[in-house]
């Protein structure tokens, strides 16, 4: 399966899930990122709390977590976010969702995010997916979505570097048992 089609595949469950959560807590509801390990023999997923820290040192630390066992074939970041040019040169963490919040004529839209990477070639794909809520409080999804297949700035430096690091460095990879 190429990467494409990987990211494509998870953004299309973490869209389900953000459906899920919304209907059953009766109306919005953000989703905390996920990142998702894709190996020859299944898959790990785990969630990455961007809560209670930095959501970048939390994929550092999900990378180092599951190479201890084995490398995966690849890995996809899932977020749920916001999207728009920063207002300033001092862009700081959280600035999107305030001006998205607090100014009803912002170009910031709400996103859900995939970023994957091919772990033995290098190759990424991202794609970011448009939403807004209806009366209901569930998400409406945009027809389309946009996709590129460069890194983003958040987590794609961090997937570049770490896969960069697996393919100088390539361990056998076991079976799971």
């Amino acid at each position: 399966m190429t990467i494409e089609h990987i990211s494509r595949v998870a953004l299309h469950r973490f869209l389900k899930t953000k459906t899920d959560m919304c209907n059953k807590q009766r109306g919005p509801n953000p989703l905390a990122a996920m990142a998702e390990a894709t190996f020859r023999y299944g898959s790990k997923n785990l969630i990455v709390d961007v809560l209670s820290g930095n959501p970048q040192k939390r994929l550092k630390e999900f990378l180092e977590s599951i190479d201890s066992a084995n490398v995966p074939e690849s890995v996809v970041v899932l977020t749920d976010g916001y999207r728009g040019t920063p207002t300033c040169e001092n862009y700081y963490y959280g600035q999107l969702a305030e001006d998205f919040k607090e100014n009803p004529f912002t170009s910031v839209c709400e996103i859900l995010c995939a970023e994957g990477i091919n772990i033995s070639t290098g190759e990424q794909y991202h794609i970011i997916q448009p939403y807004s809520y209806g009366d209901d409080g569930l998400p409406v999804f945009a027809s389309g979505s946009c996709f590129t297949q460069t890194a983003s700035p958040f987590f794609g430096e961090i997937l570049s570097t770490w896969c960069a690091e697996k393919r100088a460095n390539p361990r056998r990879r076991r079976r799971p048992r």
